[in-house]
């Protein structure tokens, strides 16, 4: 398998190469996501103590909206 073409003084990626960092670029995106999950998970626990269930509700909507997570479009009451 080649990932890289050189020619000259050049080195390009070859299309699995491309492939390969496009899919890279998703998994680190993926990795930021969870780390704001585990954030926000976090925050709720501290949270549960000082506010009402539909505050913390609206907290995880707003996240849920921001993070644009695919599946979770609404939190139920």
């Amino acid at each position: 398998m080649t990932f890289f073409e050189r020619r000259q003084s050049r080195i390009k990626l070859t299309s699995l190469g491309e492939q390969i960092v496009h899919q890279a670029q998703r998994v680190l995106e993926e990795a930021d996501r969870i780390k704001i999950l585990v954030r926000l998970k976090a925050r709720i626990n501290r949270w549960r103590r000082s506010f009402t269930r539909p505050q913390i509700i609206d907290v995880i909507r707003n996240a849920v909206y921001t993070l644009k997570i695919p599946g979770l479009t609404t939190v139920a009451n």
